[in-house]
């Protein structure tokens, strides 16, 4: 029992071991080593301010009409009103143009 409480102390009186058992080295932790420098010159390049980040008018137009070209395929073949029997093939067409219309409503600015 007596050799036990001495190995338990000897692991204790070194800081680097815990429970017998070597800590993994975790480096060097100080705000100088975690900074990261975006530029050596030491200059800031500001960001874009939000008045000149405009999207081009041809967006908004493309996201109205996906939306409504991909509703209308989908309701379509739903209702049974499109020509031919490949009824996959136009909801696959519809559902990817809704969501490209999403996909384009989600970057304009």
């Amino acid at each position: 029992m007596r050799a036990e409480i001495v190995i338990a102390l000897k692991a204790q009186a070194r800081p680097g071991i815990v429970g017998g058992m070597a800590r993994p080295d975790r480096g060097r932790r100080s705000p100088a080593a975690t900074r990261r420098v975006a530029n050596s010159s030491g200059r800031h390049t500001p960001p874009t301010p939000r008045a000149y980040r405009v999207s081009p008018t041809w967006v908004p137009v493309f996201i109205i009409t996906s939306l409504i070209c991909g509703v209308v395929i989908v309701m379509a073949s739903y209702f049974g009103l499109q020509p031919g029997g490949i009824r996959i093939l136009s909801l696959l067409v519809g559902g990817g143009l809704f969501l490209a219309g999403l996909f384009a409503a989600t970057r304009y600015r």
